[in-house]
């Protein structure tokens, strides 16, 4: 439901959830659904890289590791995936993936990368949403998403 309040935040969207609703009945899944379902889907998964600021802190390293010169020590990214949700460059992701970044860049499924900013968190949930920053007017394909 959380997804849905971000999503309905930051589209503008409002939608009506009825808890006592039961599902529809789904065909069960099968390797030629998921293939399918990958073939068609692939286009709106990214792969996200958040990159700490410069200065931030290196976690501690086990005792038993051998210690390395602070000079050597560079902040590593943190990486995720998220899913393009609006022809704009709106994209679902986890609160962890992007948390304490200060640079984000998004792969898309054909290579293409591009930075990103992040729009709306909740760390609760554990839920983000970040919005690609294209040159004019680019779209984007977009998962259609349920109202589960």
């Amino acid at each position: 439901m959380a997804a849905a309040i971000i999503v309905a935040l930051a589209g503008g969207l409002v939608h009506r959830f009825d808890a006592q609703a039961a599902p529809p009945p789904q065909a069960p899944l099968t390797a030629t659904t998921f293939i399918d379902l990958v073939k068609t889907q692939r286009p709106v998964v990214t792969s996200i890289s958040a990159l700490p600021p410069a200065d931030a802190p290196q976690p501690p390293l086990p005792q038993d590791h051998p210690q390395i010169p602070e000079e050597e020590l560079v902040p590593s990214p943190s990486v995720g995936t998220g899913v393009l949700i609006s022809p704009d460059g709106l994209i679902l992701t986890n609160n962890h993936v992007i948390d304490r970044s200060e640079q984000l860049l998004v792969t898309l499924w054909n290579g293409e990368q591009l930075p990103a900013a992040v729009i709306g968190r909740d760390p609760k949930t554990d839920l983000a949403l970040i919005r690609l920053k294209s040159d004019g007017g680019a779209r984007f394909p977009a998962a259609r998403l349920g109202d589960s």
